[in-house]
């Protein structure tokens, strides 16, 4: 009998690992206030406008809301996950909107990093709003 429930646990187990791969990332839940964009082959360092308050919020039930100015501009789901970079060569959580292409993310403290994981590619910095 126990190894028949062993047997059993481990094969849940080991289903359970090839499935999806299901990410819980507290750290990134909230609402994010839009600072800086950087990047791409121009060398672009982009801020928002005077007066331009752009905020995205994402929930515990993995959908988001776009904010500009306070009027939601979009809304949708998002997924997370752990990627290889090719460029640093080391495991990343990814954040993929709307399944477009995963962007890779940090958060330090206050603060989010987004970045694309290719060369030329984007640089997304936003803050904690809450």
């Amino acid at each position: 009998m126990k190894n028949i429930l062993l047997i059993t646990l481990g094969l849940i187990i080991l289903s359970c690992s090839k499935g999806e791969n299901l990410v819980v990332a507290n750290d990134i839940m909230g609402e994010w206030k839009w600072v800086r964009k950087t990047g791409g082959i121009a060398g672009i360092n982009e801020t928002p406008k005077e007066g331009e308050l752009l905020v995205i919020k994402l929930n515990a039930d993995k959908t988001y809301i776009r904010l500009e100015n306070g009027k939601v501009t979009s809304t949708g789901k998002y997924s997370l996950g752990k990627a290889e970079s090719m460029l640093f060569n080391e495991e990343y959580s990814t954040l993929s909107i709307d399944e477009m292409r995963p962007l890779m993310y940090e958060v330090n403290e206050n603060s989010l990093y987004l970045f694309d994981d290719m060369y030329d590619g984007f640089n997304y910095e936003y803050v904690r709003v809450r």
